[in-house]
């Protein structure tokens, strides 16, 4: 399910990402009541909180790693694959001593779970290297990164979103 996250021109602090991503790892289902219901949406809280201190340190790095003379990191390949592996342990540890907790641990439950974070970490990385092309217009190299993603209105026939443009992850770079 595709997750859209509205912005005032800045970049989403790390409750967003981080409840954004709970809500898509732990789905409750409408049918889901009483007792059950107050469990799954506490172990749904429960994620969201230990995702956000792993939000936070990614956005940090992410905007470290644009400062000084690091230029080119901007152009440099998204990458979350040193916190993917520790926010499964967190989740999976959220889980325990649930309902849920085997649910966590199954192969085919992990690989999507690794898919949905992967998916909420670029996005992440993504909008602060936006963020900061928004901020630093004489920096050629951020700019060249707001052009692969995003062309100017006028050179997308008017058009806000192209398919050509609106996936980070695109292949057509």
């Amino acid at each position: 399910m595709a997750v859209i996250l509205a912005t005032d021109f800045g970049p989403h602090p790390p409750s967003t990402y981080a409840q954004a991503t709970a809500d898509q790892i732990c789905p409750i289902d409408a049918s889901l009541m009483g007792d059950q219901r107050i469990k799954a949406e506490q172990l749904r809280s429960a994620i969201a909180e230990r995702m956000m201190p792993l939000f936070t340190r990614l956005q940090e790095a992410e905007r470290e790693n644009l400062t000084g003379d690091n230029l080119e990191h901007i152009l440099s390949e998204h990458d979350a694959n040193d916190i993917s592996d520790e926010a499964v342990l967190e989740i999976q540890q959220a889980a325990e001593n649930t309902d849920w907790g085997q649910h966590y641990k199954r192969g085919e439950v992990i690989e999507a779970i690794k898919f949905e974070l992967a998916r909420m970490f670029v996005t992440a990385q993504h909008v602060e290297r936006l963020w900061h092309a928004d901020r630093n217009p004489d920096h050629e190299q951020a700019q060249q990164y707001r052009r692969r993603y995003h062309q100017p209105i006028e050179e997308n026939n008017g058009s806000l979103i192209s398919e050509s443009n609106m996936n980070p992850l695109s292949l057509n770079q």
